[in-house]
C-alpha cells in the first residue's frame, strides 16, 4: 500500500512531487488508516525541466504533516463503484509553504489538469464528510510579473471543510469552492512584524468562511514598536506614527472564487466596528528628501490588481491626531469623536457605472462641533481632481486650545462658531476652498513661542487692527472667503486638507497674506526681544553667583 501511494503520487505529478512517511498503519476491519511525519516535495531539477519545457505549473506546495487518521473508511463503495468514502480525516500540526510565480512561461496550449482529471484513474468519485487540521501554519510567497515578491504567513490555524465531493460534475460546480460546501479557516491570536521593523499587526482571532463567503476579525491592532518619541529617530527620519485598533472588522460577500482563479478583489460588504486612530508626528526630527508620496486615492487607482468594494461603514470610531511642532513647548491635539463613515463604489475598475468613489463621514470635532463631510474621488486614472465638502455646527471655540497654543502660539480667550461650510478642490499638487464661516465674539491671545506666556501688545494690536471679532459684523453681510494652498509633496491627504481648511479660516477672520507678513515679523521681534531679555537676566544671576562666591 505505501509503496502504491508513493506511486501514485509520483505518476499523477508527472515526476515532480514525492510522497514520504515513516510509518503507515492500516486497520481494514476498523476502516481507519494512521500515517506518521507525511511529506510532500518538490522536486526542484524535475521543475526546472518542466520550466525549460514551458509546462511548469506557476504555483508549487511542499507540505509537512506530523500527524494523518482517515476514519470511516468505506471499502466495499471502492470495491463496487471504485468510490472513495471516508467518514472524516484529522491532519494534526499541518505546514504548509505556497510558492506562486507569476514569471513562469506557460505555453499557449498548455492544458492544466484539474484535479479529478489526476484521480479519475483511481476513483470515480471521492466523498469525505469532513477534514479537520489543527496547530498549522502556512507561508505562501507570491512572484509577480515584475519580480516584486510579498509573502503572507499564518501560524496556529485551523482548517475545517464539510462536504466534500470530486467526481465529473464537481468540476463544472461554481458554487462549491475547492469541491466542498464549507470551509472555515481559524487563525488564533496572530502576530506579525512588519518588514519595516517599526510595526506589529496583531488580532485575536480571523474567522473564514466560503458559505458565508465571510470574515470576521476580532480586536485587530497596528501597534508601533517604539513609544511616540523615540519612532521616528527608530525610522530615521519625521514619519507618522499610527496606533490603530479595530474591535471587529467583517467583512462578506467576498467573492473567492474571483480572487483566487481571477485574481480580482471584489466585496460587497464591510463593516468595521470600534475603531481607533491614534497618529502622532513629531516636527522636531528633520525630514528626509524623499519621492513625492502618492494620495491614498491615487494609490488605489495605480495599483494592477482588480479591487472592488462595493459598500463599507466605519461605526462607533474615533481619530486623534497629535503633533509636536519644531520649536513647541508641548504637542498640539485635535480628534474626532463618534465618528461614522460610509464608502461606496471604492474601486480602480475605470470602466464601472459609476464614475466616482464617495464617502461620507460625520463625527463630533473636538468631542462638540458636529462635522458633516463629503468625498468624491474620480475613478479615472487621468483625473486627478477631487473634490470635499463638509459643514460643521455650533460650538465652542476655545475646546481648540489644546490645538492651537501649541502649533500656532495663539490661545482663543473667546469665540463661538455659529456655523461653518466649506468646499474644497484639489488635485496632488494644488487646492482651492470656499468658506462661509458665521462666529462670534473672537478673541485671540498671542503666546511667547519660547515660554508660551502671553504677549499683551501684540494680543492688542491682532484683536484691534486684524482679526475681525464677528462674522457677520453688525449690519453687514455674512464674508466669504476664498483660498488656495500648495501641497507639501511629503505630506498625505490628511495634512494636505487641514492646511487647506486653515487657509481658509485665516482668510475668513480677517487675515490676509500681508497681515500674515506683519505677524510673522512682529512674532520675530518679540522672539528677538525675549532671548535678550532671557540673557540678560542669566548674566545677572552669573553675577550675583560671583558676588556670593567672593562673600
Amino acid at each position: 500500500m505505501a509503496k502504491t501511494l508513493k506511486k501514485a503520487v509520483l505518476s499523477s505529478s508527472k515526476g515532480l512531487y514525492h510522497l514520504e512517511f515513516e510509518d503507515l498503519d492500516i486497520r481494514p476491519l476498523l476502516g481507519k488508516v494512521s500515517l506518521l511525519n507525511v511529506k510532500l516535495i518538490a522536486d526542484t531539477n524535475v521543475y526546472k525541466q518542466l520550466q525549460r519545457e514551458e509546462n511548469a505549473p506557476q504555483t508549487i506546495y511542499t507540505i509537512k504533516i506530523e500527524f494523518i487518521q482517515i476514519r470511516g473508511i468505506n471499502q466495499w463503495n471502492y470495491f463496487q463503484n471504485k468510490t472513495l468514502a471516508i467518514e472524516n480525516i484529522i491532519i494534526h500540526r499541518p505546514h504548509v509553504k505556497i510558492l506562486k510565480n507569476q514569471l513562469v512561461v506557460q505555453k499557449k496550449n498548455h492544458i492544466k489538469k484539474d484535479l479529478y482529471d489526476i484521480i479519475s484513474p483511481i476513483f470515480k468519485e471521492t466523498v469525505v464528510s469532513s477534514i479537520k487540521a489543527t496547530e498549522g501554519s502556512v507561508f505562501y510567497e507570491l512572484i509577480n510579473t515584475k519580480s516584486q515578491k510579498s509573502y503572507l504567513k499564518a501560524n496556529n490555524f485551523s482548517l475545517l471543510v464539510d462536504g466534500l465531493r470530486l467526481n465529473k460534475p464537481s468540476e463544472e460546480d461554481t458554487s462549491r469552492l475547492f469541491y466542498s460546501d464549507n470551509i472555515r479557516f481559524i487563525v488564533n491570536h496572530y502576530q506579525l512584524r512588519l518588514p519595516d521593523s517599526l510595526n506589529t499587526i496583531k488580532f485575536d482571532q480571523l474567522q473564514l468562511s466560503t458559505q458565508d463567503s465571510s470574515i470576521l476579525v476580532t480586536n485587530f491592532n497596528l501597534q508601533p514598536r517604539f513609544e511616540q518619541y523615540l519612532y521616528a529617530k527608530a525610522a530615521g527620519k519625521q514619519t507618522d506614527r499610527l496606533d490603530l485598533k479595530i474591535d471587529s472588522s467583517n467583512v462578506r460577500g467576498i467573492h473567492f472564487r474571483t480572487l483566487l482563479f481571477d485574481e480580482k478583489l471584489i466585496i460587497e460588504q464591510a463593516d468595521f466596528s470600534g475603531l481607533q486612530l491614534y497618529a502622532f508626528r513629531d516636527k522636531r526630527v528633520p525630514m528626509k528628501n524623499e519621492k513625492a508620496k502618492v494620495l491614498v486615492h491615487e494609490l488605489l487607482k495605480n495599483t494592477t490588481f482588480p479591487i472592488l468594494v462595493q459598500y463599507a461603514t466605519i461605526r462607533n470610531s474615533r481619530v486623534d491626531y497629535e503633533e509636536f511642532a519644531p520649536k513647541g513647548i508641548s504637542p498640539g491635539t485635535i480628534f474626532f469623536s463618534s465618528l461614522n463613515a460610509q464608502f461606496k463604489n471604492i474601486t480602480n475598475n475605470e470602466s464601472a457605472e459609476q464614475k466616482n468613489m464617495l464617502v461620507n463621514v460625520s463625527s463630533y470635532f473636538m468631542g462638540v462641533g458636529e462635522l458633516k463631510t463629503e468625498f468624491i474621488f474620480p475613478i479615472s486614472k487621468s483625473d486627478h481632481t477631487f473634490r470635499v465638502t463638509g459643514s460643521l455646527g455650533r460650538m465652542d471655540l476655545r475646546v481648540v486650545n489644546k490645538a492651537v497654543e501649541s502649533l500656532a502660539m495663539v490661545k482663543l480667550k473667546t469665540g463661538r462658531v455659529n456655523h461653518l461650510d466649506f468646499d474644497i478642490k484639489a488635485n496632488n499638487i494644488r487646492s482651492s476652498i470656499k468658506m462661509k464661516f458665521l462666529y462670534s465674539n473672537l478673541v485671540v491671545t498671542v503666546l511667547d513661542p519660547e515660554t508660551g506666556e502671553k504677549k499683551g501688545l501684540a494680543s492688542t494690536l491682532l484683536n484691534a487692527l486684524i482679526l475681525d471679532s464677528d462674522n457677520p459684523l453688525t449690519g453687514k453681510a455674512p464674508r466669504k472667503a476664498n483660498a488656495t494652498f500648495a501641497r507639501n509633496q511629503q505630506k498625505q491627504i490628511f495634512n494636505f486638507l487641514w492646511k487647506t481648511l486653515y487657509q481658509g479660516i485665516k482668510r475668513s477672520i480677517g487675515i490676509d497674506q500681508e497681515d500674515e507678513n506683519k505677524l510673522k515679523k512682529l512674532s520675530d521681534k518679540y522672539a528677538k526681544k525675549s532671548r535678550q531679555k532671557n540673557k540678560t537676566e542669566r548674566k545677572r544671576e552669573q553675577k550675583l553667583k560671583r558676588a556670593q562666591y567672593d562673600l
